[in-house]
């Protein structure tokens, strides 16, 4: 009998330390993956699709530490066009969600992110929880300006698209120009095609509809 043992132990705690390197791995692969939809939502436009986009800010091959990146992510950097993306900053990411897409940033691979980008639907993209309401009730739709937007789903997609960043909480301006008293015209012309170091916004990460709300936040009804 107690050869069984003997014999049996060890056995046991291999198939144990394989079974939970897996589950790790799976948790790991599955974090990544959630990551990587995040970083179509929120980090995309100004980073890029291979995080290169911003000169010296090589996301793709970043020596940053974990910790730092999270602070960096969550809290944003001042005097830069970095935003706070943390909720308890006022950003749209829960503490999972900031782990989540520093995982996939400090694995990245690229397939995973092509894979993402695949089977997102065509609109704004939202990591899980950003939380945007729902459609605007007719009653306030029908108080929307002439852009066809409302003011209140505006400002919720402004934050989370991280204009406050540069543009400023109401879009007074800060380390970019404000938008106050843009046209509407002017505002979309900017964000499909960028200007200086302002990135484009295609329909795939910012769609006609909630771009009409953004205008309609910033108080533009001109034409």
């Amino acid at each position: 009998m107690i050869w069984l043992i003997v014999v049996f132990i060890p056995i046991y705690w291999w198939y144990e330390s394989a079974r939970q390197g897996a589950a790790i791995a799976r948790l790991k692969g599955e974090a990544v993956a959630r990551g990587a939809e995040i970083y179509l939502s929120h980090c995309v436009a100004c980073h890029g699709k291979t995080g290169d986009n911003i000169p010296g800010k090589h996301l793709r091959r970043t020596a940053m530490e974990e910790a730092i990146l999270a602070k960096v992510v969550s809290r944003g950097r001042p005097g830069t066009g970095m935003p706070a993306f943390g909720d308890e900053e006022g950003g749209a990411l829960k503490k999972f969600e900031v782990s989540d897409v520093i995982a996939f940033i400090r694995s990245w691979d690229q397939s995973i992110f092509e894979s993402a980008a695949a089977h997102l639907p065509q609109a704004t993209a939202k990591s899980p929880g950003a939380g945007l309401p729902e459609p605007a009730a007719p009653s306030e739709a029908d108080s929307a300006t002439a852009t066809g937007g409302g003011a209140k789903k505006g400002k919720i997609v402004y934050s989370d698209m991280g204009c406050a960043g540069c543009h400023g909480n109401e879009g007074q301006g800060d380390s970019a120009p404000s938008l106050k008293g843009k046209s509407a015209a002017t505002i979309k012309n900017v964000v499909r095609s960028g200007r200086n170091t302002m990135p484009s916004f295609d329909a795939a990460s910012l769609n006609d509809a909630d771009l009409n709300h953004i205008i309609t936040f910033l108080g533009s009804g001109k034409k």
